[in-house]
């Protein structure tokens, strides 16, 4: 899937395959009125829609953040997911983008992750990035899921 600064979006001939849920998705709330998407592994993936709908699939905990983000009126602009279901996320509110938050879920993995976030917050972290899955860094650490 891909946008471009002009508001065009592409989607993969295979993403339906690689995501069928988002596939399904897609034909109702339509490729051109799609914000934001971020793809993970094993389906999972978050995309938010002009006019202010969002739709997850993934793991649960993944959906209860991005629930608790829309209730309290924020809206998701970047997220990555990780080894696990460990995840990134970065919000703002529309009446104030300047000053973004971030939630994330690492569970135990990436500790240098982890501690640059807990030495250097609060961050506003506006660019998504996938989280890598190389073993180097999902080696878990045991006592980062404070954040």
């Amino acid at each position: 899937m891909a946008a471009t600064a002009n508001d065009d979006t592409a989607q993969s001939s295979h993403l339906e395959q690689a995501y069928p849920h988002l596939g399904t998705i897609l034909g109702f709330h339509r490729l051109e009125n799609l914000k934001f998407c971020a793809l993970g592994p094993g389906q999972t993936y978050y995309a938010s829609w002009k006019g202010g709908n969002w739709s997850s699939w993934g793991d649960d905990q993944y959906s209860a953040l991005f629930a608790e983000c829309a209730q309290q009126g924020g809206e998701i602009i970047a997220a990555s997911f990780g080894y696990g279901s460990s995840m990134v996320l970065s919000y703002g509110f529309p009446n104030n983008m300047e000053q973004l938050g971030y939630r994330c879920r690492l569970q135990g993995y990436y500790p240098l992750l982890y501690q640059f976030l807990a030495e250097n917050g609060p961050l506003s972290i506006a660019v998504s990035h996938a989280i890598g899955y190389n073993t180097e860094t999902k080696r878990r650490a045991d006592n980062t899921d404070a954040l």
